[in-house]
């Protein structure tokens, strides 16, 4: 039986929500560090929390894609744009 492939990629921005199991541990955004193995079902990876740089171990049923998706990139599309024309970038 082939191991499934991970969700998400090295650099990619998720957001995490932490178990309530695990107290006042951060959620929020996190950037994907390293894709880890193992044989579960459920991946796991290496992240970073975007603020404070808090470093945990992550399985893929706590994450979601977060900024660092399609909407990034439209934001920073659009602020490039408006840069390059000298325009100012339309608020979302």
């Amino acid at each position: 039986m082939a191991t499934p492939e991970h969700r998400f990629r090295v650099g990619q921005s998720v957001e995490y929500a932490s178990p309530k199991s695990e107290g006042n541990a951060p959620s929020g955004a996190f950037t994907v560090l390293r894709l880890l193995p193992n044989d579960q079902m459920d991946r796991e990876y290496r992240v970073q929390h975007q603020r404070d740089g808090h470093e945990r171990v992550a399985k893929e049923s706590q994450l979601r894609e977060g900024l660092g998706s399609a909407t990034f990139d439209r934001m920073t599309g659009a602020a490039a744009a408006a840069k390059a024309t000298g325009r100012t970038a339309p608020r979302r």
